[in-house]
Formats: structure tokens, sequence, C-alpha cells
């Protein structure tokens, strides 16, 4: 379950991965708590409500191209500083992955120093990446709708 905070100490909970629908909830809940917060700290706070809900999509869809290691993964959703903005979040992520079955996980040899744990998305992720790109567009028009003029 995903917990978000309010004001008033309130904890909503919201359905666990793999719900699409859950960074508007989670949006909705963090506009809550911030209580009037402006700039970056409000930006950050919405940041990282946004990223809960569609972090896990993106690395399945990094993985629909060929097997990546950890850190080649994390170098990737980093470049823009957006979808990540430090490698903490992402182990447990790919944890959370591989217990649901939506990645395999394999160790090999590298001549670069340790063994290297290498992802691949399974048949389970791709069906999981594939249903999240069908609801992700219009998910995403509604929300850019409702922003821009005010109606989904």
């Amino acid at each position: 379950m995903l917990g978000v905070v309010v004001a008033d100490g309130a904890v909503f909970d919201f359905p666990g991965s793999g719900d699409y629908g859950r960074a508007a909830l989670a949006l909705a809940a963090c506009a809550a708590c911030l209580g009037g917060a402006t700039g970056a700290l409000a930006d950050r706070a919405i940041l990282t409500q946004l990223r809960r809900g569609a972090l896990e999509y993106c690395v399945l869809a990094l993985l629909e191209h060929g097997e990546l290691y950890g850190l080649e993964i994390a170098r990737r959703l980093t470049a823009d500083r957006i979808l990540l903005d430090g490698v903490g979040t992402l182990y447990p992520l790919l944890a959370r992955l591989r217990k649901a079955g939506l990645v395999d996980t394999n160790w090999r040899e590298s001549s670069e120093g340790p063994p290297r744990r290498y992802y691949a998305l399974t048949r389970a992720g791709h069906e999981s990446l594939d249903a999240f790109r069908r609801t992700w567009k219009p998910f995403r028009d509604a929300v850019d709708n409702t922003l821009t003029r005010g109606t989904p």
C-alpha cells in the first residue's frame, strides 16, 4: 500500500504496485499536504508522488529492449533528474518487481569489478507494461485537459 500523510496527520492508502491511477490519487493527497508550500518544495513533493505512480513502468520499458544491470538502469533514469534523482529508491523497486514476477535476474561476472545483477523483463512484465501503455495516454490526456481547459 502507498500511504500519503496529509497535513492533519491522516494517512490515505492507495492500492499497491501496478495501479496506474495511484499517481493521480497521491498527487491529490499531496496537494492537501503541501498546505500552501510553493516553489521548489512544492515541485519536489509533487514530483515525488508522480514518480511513485510511473517509475516502475519506466523501468519495465527500459528492460523491454534487453537486459540491464542496476547501475545502468540508474544512470538512464537519473540522466534528466526528473524520473529519478538518486539510486536510493531504485534497488527496493527492482526487488519489488522481481518479487512480483515482472523481472527475472541473473548474476554475471564483470571485468570492471564485482559481479553484476542483470534484470530482464518476464512475460508478466511485458503484459504489465502493455496494460500501462494502454491506460497511460488516456490518463495523461485527461490530466492535461483538466489542467489546461478545466475539464477532462
